[in-house]
This record gives C-alpha cells, sequence and structure tokens, in this order.
C-alpha cells in the first residue's frame, strides 16, 4: 500500500531508529557547507593578517623606543603601540576560535554528505551548536567590553574636565 502522505518524487531514505532524512535535507546541508568553508577561511586569513600586525607593532614599538628613532617620545612614547600590538593578538583569538569551529562543522557536513549516516548528522549538527554557542559567548564578552570601555571613557572625560582651569570671574 503506497502512503498517501509522501509527496510524489521523493522518496525518503529511511535510517536506523524510524529517522527519516529527504534528499531535500542532504541538499540544504550540501548547500551550506562551501559557505561555511568560505567563512572559516576567511576567518583564518583575518587571524593571520591581525597576528602578523601585532607582532608588527610590538616589534615596531620596542624598536623605535630603544633607538630613539621618534623625536619627542621617549620609550613610554612608544608603549601605545606595543599594547596595540598585544590588542590585535587577542583579537586574532576572537577571530581564530569560531573559524575553528565552522571549519569543524564544514567537515562534519562533508563527512555526513559521503556516508549518509545519521550519526554524521548529528554530529554536523552538534558541531554548528558549538559554534553557535560559542558565537554567543564572545557577543556577550563584547558587549561587556563595550560596557566597560564606555565607562572608563566617561571616566577618563569627567577626569579632564576637572583638570581644565576654572573660568575667570
Amino acid at each position: 500500500m503506497e502512503n498517501p502522505y509522501m509527496s510524489s518524487g521523493v522518496d525518503p531514505i529511511s535510517r536506523s531508529e524510524g529517522n527519516v532524512m529527504t534528499p531535500t535535507l542532504i541538499q540544504a546541508l550540501a548547500g551550506t557547507k562551501p559557505w561555511v568553508q568560505f567563512c572559516s577561511i576567511i576567518g583564518f586569513i583575518i587571524t593571520g593578517l591581525m597576528l602578523l600586525a601585532g607582532v608588527g607593532m610590538m616589534i615596531a614599538g620596542g624598536f623605535m623606543a630603544t633607538t630613539g628613532d621618534s623625536p619627542g617620545m621617549g620609550a613610554m612614547g612608544m608603549a601605545p603601540l606595543a599594547l596595540m600590538g598585544v590588542a590585535y593578538l587577542v583579537i586574532a583569538g576572537f577571530y581564530f576560535f569560531p573559524s575553528l569551529k565552522l571549519w569543524r562543522y564544514g567537515s562534519q557536513i562533508a563527512s555526513f554528505i559521503g556516508s549518509n549516516s545519521v550519526t554524521d548528522l548529528e554530529s554536523a549538527l552538534e558541531a554548528q551548536r558549538s559554534f553557535w554557542k560559542l558565537a554567543g559567548i564572545l557577543i556577550c564578552v563584547g558587549i561587556a567590553l563595550y560596557i566597560v570601555f564606555m565607562i572608563l571613557i566617561f571616566a577618563a572625560a569627567a577626569g579632564s574636565a576637572m583638570l581644565l582651569p576654572s573660568p575667570a570671574p
């Protein structure tokens, strides 16, 4: 007896324990894989550029401070450049780990497409969940950092305003 609820031309692929995967599901994941890997590769490239820039800033800041090539700036004048280099290294970490999670997700999609096994589908979805969990955590950390920086900026502005000479009577 034919199943009246099955659309014509679409044969679901039955899997163990009564799970059913349709060609549409497989096509959707297959179509996602190149974009996931593209975004991951771009993230790795940005990570590499940030690392290079950070190390370059640290070296330049240290070199300029020791050689005295920066007129009017002593060793403390170059400290901000070195600190920016450190900040770039930290930001590179914020790009690396999500990129790695995306790469793992893309690899799991490739495994699933090759095997069509429910276990590989579950692994791909778990890798995706892991990426989105990390993305959510990084968003919360970013918001917290923005709030801290805004408070510091307002405090610095208030402190600077207090240092201004009062107007003459």
